[in-house]
């Protein structure tokens, strides 16, 4: 036997004087016209032979599902012989051209994926009795030319063939320029995995990605990012997703993937979920206390700041003056001087990343005491009255 694998086409197999397993592999007599398809293109290829075998049936069945070891006539004669010469190869373009010796029975097969259903022509023949299955349908064969329609999703297809006579022949049309992909390996089912980024933020605008890292091929996505058991995203991978919570405080999200794959019309699948992965912080609820000097006030913020620690990114901002802007003070815990006794109402803006929040309070600043008016008076220089300055 000739290792096919090495000429990386598989055209021609005839009896040969060595008589070493009595196959040979010839050079390719299809053309090989540019395939697009991804996969290696190839098929699996094995063989039998008998003497037995001298009595023409309709066709050949690769085996009755009980044993996929041995090949089986159909008809009148159900003897049982095992395959060998295993092997796998192919032409470029995924057509199929060999031959061999009388009473041999050959069995071709190879995987190939549709995105959507589609129909293929395959032309093709010999004098083998050759047979053409989809998908494991072995008591409905197809006779050449062939014109069938895919299922989504992957597909097998068998091949088969036998004669009595001296010799044979069989040859079958490029396959893999009709789908999008052929290998001579079957599909596994995927293993859910999924990466993201980041792993916190801010509530409405903070955007989290989400990107699909299963193994094997997939073609069906279904994403949960926000732990309800309701699907999210129907896409590969998650772009830009935001998220929500409540207002001085956070939120913890689950994250879960299903992916499948469509083979022979089933769905294989698998899911990953991971607990607690996202936290979520919502906008801040500001407040203040303050405390009273005379004339001059010292202000501490108390505001709820979710995602404080974790995220910082707060600015805070003053209106001490009532005036509608919040240009006196930028401090978390400002010091104000005011002109003179009566009543103010002082608001504090804080800010973050999930948006705003605004506390007004009325500030009564007494009367100031003697010995700050006559200092006043006055006029000693360390002491004036400053209107404001940041506490360190």
């Amino acid at each position: 036997m000739v290792d096919m694998k090495k000429y990386g086409r598989f055209s021609g197999i005839h009896n040969t004087a060595l008589g070493i397993a009595g196959v040979l592999v010839a050079l390719a007599t299809w053309p090989c016209p540019t395939v697009q398809a991804a996969g290696d293109h190839q098929w699996n290829y094995e063989e039998n032979y008998d003497d037995r075998f001298h009595d023409n049936q309709p066709w050949l069945r690769p085996w009755d599902g009980s044993d996929s070891t041995a090949g089986r006539w159909v008809g009148n004669w159900t003897y049982r012989v095992p395959w060998h010469n295993k092997i796998e190869g192919g032409n470029a373009d995924g057509s199929l051209s060999f031959g061999g010796p009388r009473d041999r029975q050959f069995h071709a097969w190879t995987f190939v994926y549709v995105d959507s259903p589609t129909t293929i022509s395959i032309s093709g023949g010999g004098d083998c009795v050759p047979r053409w299955f989809l998908n494991y349908a072995f008591d409905s064969p197809y006779g050449f030319p062939i014109n069938v329609t895919l299922q989504e999703g992957w597909n097998r297809i068998d091949v088969t063939g036998y004669n009595q006579n001296d010799s044979w022949t069989f040859s079958m049309g490029p396959l893999a320029g009709q789908v999008d992909i052929m290998d001579h390996e079957e599909t596994t089912p995927p293993d859910a995995n999924f990466s993201w980024n980041p792993n916190a933020g801010w509530a409405g605008t903070t955007l989290f990605d989400f990107e699909d890292q299963s193994t094997a091929t997939a073609d069906k996505w279904s994403w949960d990012v926000d732990g309800d058991d309701v699907v999210d995203y129907m896409s590969q991978n998650v772009t830009g997703h935001t998220y929500a919570a409540p207002d001085g405080g956070s939120a913890i999200y689950d994250v879960s993937l299903k992916v499948g794959v469509t083979e022979f019309g089933n769905i294989l699948d698998d899911e990953e979920t991971k607990d607690g992965i996202i936290t979520v912080y919502g906008k801040p609820i500001a407040d203040f206390t303050y405390a009273r000097n005379d004339l001059t006030v010292d202000f501490t913020d108390i505001s709820i700041k979710p995602g404080y620690a974790e995220l910082g990114e707060y600015s805070f901002a003053w209106d001490m003056d009532n005036d509608g802007f919040f240009d006196d003070a930028f401090d978390a815990n400002p010091q104000w001087t005011f002109a003179a006794a009566n009543t103010y109402q002082v608001s504090l803006m804080v800010s973050n990343g999930a948006g705003y929040s605004v506390m007004a309070h009325d500030v009564y600043v007494p009367e100031p005491s003697l010995v700050v008016l006559l200092i006043g008076m006055l006029g000693l220089p360390f002491l004036r009255r400053r209107r404001y300055f940041s506490r360190g």
